[in-house]
């Protein structure tokens, strides 16, 4: 492990060893006579693992892009249920099928959206989006300092 690594995590020696003796215990029964178990423990900064992935795992960006949506279905279908129920009433009062319409439109578009953002990741960066933050990041506070919007 790295000096910088045992000043920065001081505990991270042992919950690694701790990390590889689970992995190899749930992996060693359900491998083929002969093979062994293989694991590899890295800490590492944003960088290197973007590195890791590209080059070791084969995860390009529509990929990792897939994967992202993918692990956000929990949150936001978890989010989606608990608005609907803290909002039932009022729901109701509009009426049900403009609520299932809306649902229907609500997943049409992001599932559109979703579909053209892993199509451009293909071909292209993501240097535009950064661009982007920065210069909503700066028309905000813009608009903070000069009193357009209240923080």
């Amino acid at each position: 492990m790295l000096p910088g690594w045992r000043r920065a995590l001081p505990g991270a020696g042992a919950l690694g060893r701790q990390a590889c003796r689970a992995a190899f215990a749930a992996a060693s029964p359900a491998l083929p006579a002969g093979r062994r178990p293989e694991l590899t423990l890295v800490l590492a900064d944003d960088a290197t693992v973007r590195r890791l992935n590209r080059t070791h795992r084969g995860i390009d960006r529509p990929t990792a892009a897939r994967y992202s949506f993918l692990l956000s279905i929990p949150a936001v279908g978890g989010a989606g249920m608990l608005e609907l129920i803290h909002e039932r009433a009022h729901l109701a009062a509009v009426g049900w099928t403009s609520v299932i319409v809306g649902i229907v439109v609500a997943f049409i578009s992001g599932y559109a959206s979703i579909w053209f953002l892993i199509r451009y990741l293909r071909t292209h960066t993501t240097a535009v989006f950064i661009y982007y933050r920065y210069a909503l990041g700066a028309l905000m506070l813009v608009l903070l300092a000069t009193g357009y919007l209240k923080g």
